[in-house]
């Protein structure tokens, strides 16, 4: 019965819901990665008023892509619109030099 299977075995062997885990490690990760967020306040977007950003500079955050950081920041020449999912006919690579325009305005941080 699922009463005798070790929790770590049995999350290796369910079938991938979406992505490549099933879904019980998913909503493990996701509990995990609520936790992590909320319980850290240097967090990005929390709401603690000594160290949160301000609202340009949260919606400066938020309009960077992960593919924009990764472009601006390495030698790389092309990356997936969204580098969290596989190249395909829907993800396509994307080449660096349409990030490279699109730089984080720093000056936004300037105290």
């Amino acid at each position: 019965s699922t009463n005798d299977i070790d929790l770590f075995t049995g999350m290796l062997h369910e079938r991938p819901t979406i992505g490549i885990v099933g879904p019980t490690i998913r909503c493990l990760l996701g509990i995990q990665f609520k936790r992590l967020k909320e319980g850290d306040r240097h967090f990005f977007d929390n709401n603690e008023p000594n160290s949160r950003f301000n609202d340009a500079q949260l919606a400066a955050i938020r309009r960077t892509t992960l593919a924009e950081l990764m472009c601006n920041n390495s030698d790389l020449k092309a990356v997936p619109s969204n580098v969290f999912l596989a190249i395909s006919e829907t993800n396509r690579l994307v080449p660096c030099a349409k990030f490279r325009q699109y730089r984080l305005n720093l000056n936004l941080f300037v105290e």
